[in-house]
């Protein structure tokens, strides 16, 4: 069984049926292919005539990808309850483990695909094309010889939702240059048909990376619109020389538009132009000229992760950070999650000083942070936070 718009496939069903007084009760279990087993149980209750359900749907460490968008595990308990007819009730919540949102290095969209003429197709072939509904014109002989599936008919009054998304850390969201870290609660109210998520994933830490020069996020967010597809909202700020300038990444995640914006304004490649070498695009190099027009090729998608970030995925590590200075010497960041509420990293500078960090998630609101140097200075203190 396989739904690909959830990117999951699950395999060696197996399962009871055990009817006794008009209530069938239902123990089935399943593999998901990617990672992760699915347990549903619960009794169908079919004395008043149209069936009750009251089935809880079970996930542990269940692997859902799209190759080209995320990747993530999920843990969880989801309730389905009520008369299918009237539209059944979905309750529960979810956990998301390690996420990983990838920003496409070109976009998803494309152009259509032309009309194609197949020539001397299978019996099944051509049933396989039936089935994902690909013959817009079927034959009256075809139908008769199942090779068309019947249309689906919807349900008059679809399932009603009321889930809960936790995803406290760990959401990262890679590709572009960006490297962020984001976490929060969604829930999904409304209908299958017509769902309305509440809440959004807000920014813990990232940066932006621009021909070795580094920006700080200090905005982002995670919201899902209209088809469950993310939106996303990166801002990165930073003043030099009386210019404050922006780095603004915004829109669908699967192609984000990236702009930025200045206070005096100006034009789009003059502030690229200052954020880069802090002078104007007449007083620029031809190198710097070069070097400017790869930094949009990046932000527009025809670059690769780069070698932090293919460092970062030979590792293993959550955070994998290289640091310039203005005379040139290098640090380097390295952090990883010990577990799921505790996150550490260690940095190196260029005289071999190093620093350890730790950060203890206590609850939603309260932090606990301490460090240690090579020097044996260390740091300890309590933070409390607070969204309103």
């Amino acid at each position: 069984m396989a739904d690909p718009n959830l990117g999951l496939r699950v395999e060696n069903l197996t399962g009871t049926a055990d009817i006794a007084g008009g209530v069938v009760s239902i123990d089935a279990t399943a593999a998901v292919a990617a990672g992760g087993t699915l347990r549903v149980s619960g009794p169908v209750d079919l004395r008043g005539g149209a069936p009750i359900l009251d089935l809880r749907a079970v996930l542990q460490r269940v692997v859902l990808r799209d190759p080209n968008l995320y990747e993530t595990v999920v843990d969880g308990a989801v309730s389905i309850t009520g008369n299918p007819a009237d539209g059944p009730l979905v309750t529960g919540v979810v956990n998301l483990g390690p996420t990983e949102f990838r920003i496409p290095t070109s976009s998803l969209g494309g152009s259509p695909i032309p009309d194609m003429v197949h020539r001397n197709d299978t019996a099944e072939v051509r049933a396989t094309r039936a089935k994902a509904g690909l013959l817009p014109f079927a034959s009256a002989d075809a139908r008769m010889a199942g090779m068309v599936a019947p249309a689906a008919t919807p349900p008059a009054n679809p399932a009603r939702l009321d889930l809960t998304i936790n995803a406290p850390n760990q959401v990262f969201v890679r590709g572009r240059g960006v490297d962020a870290e984001l976490g929060g609660q969604i829930r999904l109210t409304g209908t299958a048909r017509n769902m309305i998520p509440i809440g959004q994933l807000e920014l813990i830490r990232g940066r932006v990376d621009l021909l070795g020069r580094r920006f700080t996020l200090t905005e982002g967010l995670i919201e899902l619109q209209g088809s469950m597809v993310p939106v996303l909202r990166l801002v990165a700020e930073t003043t030099r020389d009386a210019i404050t300038t922006r780095i603004i990444i915004d829109g669908d995640l699967r192609d984000p538009e990236i702009r930025f914006e200045s206070n005096p304004g100006l034009p789009e490649e003059e502030v690229l132009s200052q954020l880069l070498f802090g002078r104007g695009l007449d007083s620029i190099s031809a190198l710097q000229a070069a070097q400017l027009a790869n930094a949009v090729a990046v932000l527009a998608g025809k670059g690769g992760a780069g070698l932090v970030g293919n460092l970062r995925n030979a590792t293993g590590l959550d955070d994998l950070d290289l640091t310039t200075d203005e005379n040139g010497e290098i640090s380097v960041r390295a952090g990883r999650y010990l577990s799921r509420n505790l996150y550490s990293d260690v940095s190196v500078d260029a005289e071999g000083k190093s620093r350890i960090n730790l950060n203890l998630d206590v609850n939603d609101a309260v932090t606990a942070r301490g460090s240690v140097t090579s020097e044996g200075e260390s740091t300890i203190g309590i933070f409390y936070e607070r969204d309103y």
